[in-house]
């Protein structure tokens, strides 16, 4: 019998597909749209939708796109143009720079020329740093004209000047609250400020002896005096050897130096 013997290779026809090599690009036809896309321009690429984007990653993305160029056009049309926000930011640090710069002499200059009128040297010492104490109690969110002037229609009352120059504490906390809330209802607070004038007379007579502290630490302490009032307070107030000084000479009215 004759044995079967694999077909051969080169000869003989057999059923079985041979593997063919698949075509190259350069053999395919170049369609017209591929034609076109390299004629113009265009990627020879189909718009294909990245995979796991959906409809508003699409909007995030051109909105985005939006802003950028809007600050684009923005920043080349106004390179000229500065933002106000910006300027201002800017003055205000300009403006506090200059005020670092101002000698500190010369804001104390500032301070004794703005409360001069209270500086009287030709009254009692102790007259003059209660006034001083009722002004910075008046001086809260008040312009300081308002000030002199409420201060003023105190010196007029018989009840707290004898002789319309002078306030004392003493006379001070015995005075009406309600009286002197309307002798002061020009003043912002009013109600407020005659309670802590009253209350801080009341408290150089009982706990000073009527002697109105000039030490920082002691002045907080008083009704409507907070920390900054109270340096404003001790910068000034007269020392007692500066109105001794100038007390004996004869200084009367005002000084500013």
């Amino acid at each position: 019998e004759p044995k079967d013997e694999p077909p051969s290779d080169s000869g003989g026809s057999s059923n079985e597909p041979k593997d063919e090599p698949p075509p190259t690009p350069a053999s395919k036809p170049m369609s017209l749209d591929v034609f076109d896309a390299f004629r113009f321009g265009a990627s020879s690429k189909p718009a294909v939708k990245p995979a796991g984007r959906n409809k508003h990653d699409s909007q995030a993305a051109s909105s985005e796109s939006h802003v950028y160029k809007r600050k684009k056009h923005l920043s080349q049309n106004n390179r000229n143009q500065v933002d106000p926000k910006i300027a201002k930011k800017t003055k205000r640090r300009k403006k506090d720079r200059l005020e670092e710069d101002v000698d500190v002499t010369e804001l104390r200059r500032r301070e004794i020329q703005k409360w001069s009128p209270l500086r009287q040297f030709d009254l009692p010492y102790e007259s003059i740093k209660f006034q001083i104490l009722v002004g910075a109690i008046l001086s809260k969110q008040t312009q300081f004209p308002i000030v002199l002037k409420a201060v003023q229609v105190m010196k007029d009352q018989k009840e707290l000047s004898s002789d319309g120059k002078a306030l004392t504490a003493e006379r001070m906390s015995c005075f009406d609250e309600v009286k002197l809330r309307g002798l002061i209802r020009f003043v912002h607070y009013n109600k407020q400020k005659a309670k802590h004038v009253i209350e801080a007379a009341k408290m150089v007579e009982r706990n000073f002896r009527g002697k109105t502290p000039t030490v920082k630490d002691q002045m907080v302490r008083l009704p409507g005096i907070g920390p900054m009032l109270s340096s404003v307070m001790v910068t000034v107030t007269p020392s007692k050897s500066e109105w001794d000084q100038k007390h004996s000479k004869g200084h009367g009215g005002t000084q500013t130096s």
